[in-house]
């Protein structure tokens, strides 16, 4: 982000490199003169390196490689030319030719409007692909309709490369093969009402899918397939699904090859014009009431000077002249800002402004005017002060205790606030309550430079922590103005990890041990001391006649010949285990979360039997910290919490299906009351004190905004009820990222401190490499999607993969497929990627879809990875069944023998549907 600064005469016009107005050359012009309270400007000049080849020099980037390309440089008429001479001249209906900053393009305004582009069949691309286009939207759009910019008619597996802003609001490109379909997505509040150039790179050779804004990365995926041809006949740009684009589309690119990201940015830098980036929100420091600053920056990439005129209903019209290069900041107004949390002060709510909604940016090239009005403010909140800890447990981490806790403090505060400012840091022990440590940046000059340090936006820091016991302590970070008074503040758990009989060794990326008595010399002392990395569960088993205690809790009794385990759910921290007896084993583990959905439970097809108690103690319950139920008074509930395990209550989204009007009020009824009536009659006797917590099913990301923000306050109300206190609020979740209501929810979930259930439902393929890749891409495509958009949240996931065996819904996909091999290499990735070390919990999906077969395999697997920490596979049977060939008759009868009666008696055919029949996920046309 550019310096601020709101110099004298800052609406001069900047003719001249400079570093500020007083050194500028500035000439007259009528009604440029503003009040220096009315705008905040900040320009860079970059001299005369930004040059710009305009179309015709574009063309020189790679023409060879060029499928296809529309210029809409005809300006008129009811065709636009392929100008590469492929024959995909598009047929135009309704559309309206407008000036662009590279020439012309077509307007899209209404349903009726068509670009019909010419011989799809020699544009299905197999393997490396980019399609680039310049795209700008309608602001005005409302949200939840789908917008299809360029892409393919039908449905999603049948798509060779489709680009939309889709219904979840949310900047997508998507394709398929046939049998299964994948997106890369970024998010929709990028394409802002201004000219956005829009690039989409499959690297179909690494296996890697990128989204490009403007040349910069916006978003990127592992593939889990390549691109491939499809079966689609048409393509086009206009109404598609529910929705249809509005806006203006101009030079559409289509290569056969990968560009490289430095490719991508010179293609955006040799045809862009003036570039109006995101508005952005920033804590005013300087108000007694929480308050927010909207600006936004605007640079000319061109090579002539551009007469920009900046607007918005709060502020008068301000008029600037950008030289080549330069870079400019405008305020567009104030927002009030409302506190999410009653006692805290670390993240805001956003209210309407007038200002946000009703923002433009008007450009004058010459003669030619281009006005731009810009979407709403894209953030709904704002966290003015931010913490980044680099947590010391790893996979592998270095043998000696911890030396030094890393951290980034980053700040959403003008700089100039920030530079009188202080940021304070303070380490406090949990264990003694008093302060350890403190640094402290404020603004001082240091005697060997003349630097001065003061708190910026984004401040690294480096503790030392040798001299400190090891253990667990809040971290706590705040600003204070130049008065002393704290502005804002954030905590988090910090912890420093223990060496010699105390070192932490991590087994696999699920378990890490914590003590091994045996190995370490412990088995003889009467008080074995062991840290907990992080709020989470422990395993503990110990052998020969011996008795356990963690406190007043009695963790287990054990006998000669009959070892005893336990789980507690701890927090992080430094803890004790008092042992009396004489054990001959004792091990403690940090393990996950093991999640049995869902009890009571009965299979799709009654005759497997339901899923009993006494069914689950053979592989499932031993295995098992948490269950969630819909019950609760029942022996194996009284049984499951004596055993210090959870039980929580499934509850369902209020306004996820039913037809209330819902109130922050009213949603914290029914979390302090969960049986409380949503879309389900209400479940006296359903209370909270019975539970361990809850888990509400679900929320995703195209859910109602309205209803989502609602979520966020009841729940924000909740964490600080003292009715609440100790317990888990836990949401399913699918893609909550990417659009603002949704960054909200999971902001105000993970600030609680509660983890989250994202569920990653993966089908089988037809073949072991196909399957590892499918999970590879898939799972690492869920992982890099919630740790870009919220730093650390992995290891607050409870990692929910389906193990539905049985219709109606299934990922047993593929008949010549080991369906139990396929769990098995599931759990394997989970145990071993680097992506997925410290997951909070695993959670199979769901009992009710699985015979006793599946059943037993999971808990097995969930035994081998979760608590034994293994990292082989449990399973040595081949994915790919021997004993049979071709069983969904793809190949016809080829690889069958058949004896007919007579000469085509039997034959093979296609059932449209049947694969859809037998439940196979996510549907397609496989099986039939």
């Amino acid at each position: 982000m550019p310096p601020s600064f709101g110099a004298t005469s800052a609406a001069c016009r900047a003719s001249a490199v400079c570093g500020s107005c007083s050194r500028r050359k500035c000439n007259g012009r009528r009604n440029m003169r503003i009040r220096t309270t009315s705008i905040l400007l900040a320009l860079i000049l970059t001299g005369s390196g930004c040059k710009t080849m305009g179309r015709d020099g574009a063309k020189r980037l790679d023409s060879d490689s060029l499928v296809a390309h529309w210029t809409f440089d005809e300006g008129s008429g009811d065709v636009a030319r392929d100008v590469t001479g492929n024959g995909h001249d598009a047929a135009l209906k309704n559309v309206e030719w407008v000036r662009s900053p590279r020439g012309y393009a077509l307007r899209f305004d209404s349903k009726d409007d068509l670009a019909q582009y010419g011989n799809i069949e020699t544009m299905m691309l197999s393997g490396d692909t980019t399609l680039a286009v310049w795209v700008k939207t309608d602001a005005s759009v409302a949200p939840n309709t789908h917008r299809l910019i360029f892409g393919d008619v039908g449905y999603a597996v049948m798509r060779n490369g489709n680009l939309a802003v889709d219904s979840y609001q949310r900047l997508s490109f998507e394709w398929g093969d046939g049998k299964s379909a994948a997106s890369v997505l970024a998010p929709g509040t990028l394409m802002n009402g201004a000219w956005k150039h829009v690039v989409a790179v499959a690297d179909s050779t690494a296996m890697r899918a990128t989204l490009y804004v403007d040349g910069a990365v916006a978003a990127e995926m592992p593939m889990p397939m390549p691109i491939t041809k499809t079966t689609a006949r048409e393509r086009i740009t206009g109404w598609f699904y529910n929705g249809y684009f509005q806006g203006d589309l101009d030079d559409v690119r289509l290569y056969a090859r990968s560009l490289s990201e430095a490719e991508v940015k010179r293609l955006f830098t040799s045809q862009a014009d003036v570039q109006v980036g995101q508005p952005v929100v920033r804590f005013d420091a300087a108000q007694p009431e929480p308050r927010g600053l909207v600006s936004v920056t605007v640079r000319n990439w061109s090579k002539e000077p551009r007469l920009v005129e900046v607007s918005s209903s709060a502020l008068p019209k301000r008029e600037m002249e950008l030289p080549p290069g330069a870079e400019v900041e405008a305020t567009l107004g104030e927002v009030k800002l409302k506190p999410v949390w009653r006692g805290r002060n670390d993240l805001f709510i956003c209210e309407q402004s007038a200002a946000a909604d009703k923002a433009s940016i008007v450009v004058h090239r010459g003669e030619l005017t281009e006005r731009m009005p810009l979407a709403a403010a894209p953030q709904l909140a704002v966290e003015p002060i931010q913490v980044r800890l680099k947590d010391p447990w790893q996979r592998t981490m270095p043998t000696g205790r911890t030396k030094r806790l890393e951290l980034d403090v980053q700040f959403a505060i003008p700089a100039e606030q920030l530079r009188q400012g202080t940021l304070r840091v303070r380490l406090i022990s949990r264990e003694t309550g008093q302060e350890a440590l403190r640094r402290q940046v404020e603004a001082t000059r240091r005697e060997d430079s003349h630097r001065v340090e003061s708190p910026t936006a984004a401040m690294p820091l480096t503790l030392d922590v040798r001299a400190l016991p090891w253990g667990a302590y809040d971290l706590q970070a705040s600003f204070h103005d130049r008065t002393g008074r704290e502005v804002v503040s954030a905590k988090q758990v910090a912890t420093i990890l223990p060496d010699g009989k105390q070192q932490i060794r991590a087994l696999n990326n699920l378990v890490s041990e914590l003590v091994d008595a045996r190995t370490r010399g412990l088995l003889d002392a009467p008080r074995v001391e062991f840290m907990n990395p992080r709020e989470g569960w422990a395993w503990f088993r110990a052998a020969g006649p011996c008795e356990l205690r963690l406190g007043s809790d009695l963790l287990l009794t054990a006998e000669d010949g009959k070892p005893a385990e336990a789980m507690r759910l701890l927090p992080a921290g430094k803890h004790v285990v008092q042992v009396t007896g004489r054990p001959t084993d004792l091990t403690v583990r940090a393990i996950p979360a093991l999640v049995y959905n869902v009890y009571p439970s009965t299979p799709q097809i009654a005759p497997f039997g339901s899923n009993t108690w006494e069914r689950l103690k053979k592989h499932t319950l031993p295995n098992t910290n948490m269950i969630e139920s819909q019950v609760v008074d029942t022996p194996e509930h009284r049984e499951w919490l004596a055993q210090g395990k959870s039980w929580l209550g499934n509850v369902q989204a209020p306004g996820l299906i039913d037809k209330q009007e819902w109130t922050v009020e009213k949603m914290l009824e029914v979390w302090l009351k969960p049986g409380t009536s949503t879309a389900w009659p209400a479940k006296p006797g359903f209370d909270l004190a019975k539970l361990s917590g809850l888990q509400v099913d679900e929320y995703y990301s195209a859910m109602g905004p309205q209803k989502v923000l609602t979520t966020a306050l009841s729940i924000a109300r909740l964490a600080e009820d003292r009715a609440f206190a100790g317990k888990l609020w836990i949401p399913f979740v699918v893609g909550m990222y990417g659009n603002p209501t949704a960054e909200l929810f999971m902001k105000t979930t993970l600030a609680a401190g509660w983890p989250y259930s994202v569920e990653v439902y993966v089908g089988e393929m037809p073949t072991e490499a196909e399957n590892l890749n499918s999970i590879r891409s898939r799972f690492l495509n869920v992982a890099e999607g919630w740790e870009k958009a919220y730093p650390g949240s992995m290891r607050r996931a409870i990692f929910t993969p389906m193990y539905a065996y049985l219709p109606y819904c299934t990922s047993n996909c593929y008949p010549q497929a080991d369906f139990r091999v396929h769990l098995d290499m599931q759990m394997q990735r989970l145990a071993t990627d680097p992506a997925f070390f410290g997951l909070w919990g695993v959670q199979p999906y769901r009992s009710n879809y699985v015979d006793e077969e599946i059943l037993n395999c999971m808990g097995r697997l969930l035994r081998h990875y979760c608590i034994e920490g293994k990292t082989e596979r449990m399973l040595s049977d081949p994915y790919e069944l021997r004993h049979v060939s071709d069983p969904d008759f793809e190949a016809g009868v080829k690889h069958w023998q058949v004896a007919a009666a007579e000469e085509g008696a039997v034959t093979a055919g296609k059932f449209a549907g049947y694969g859809l029949l037998q439940g196979r996920y996510p549907g397609g046309a496989f099986g039939d």
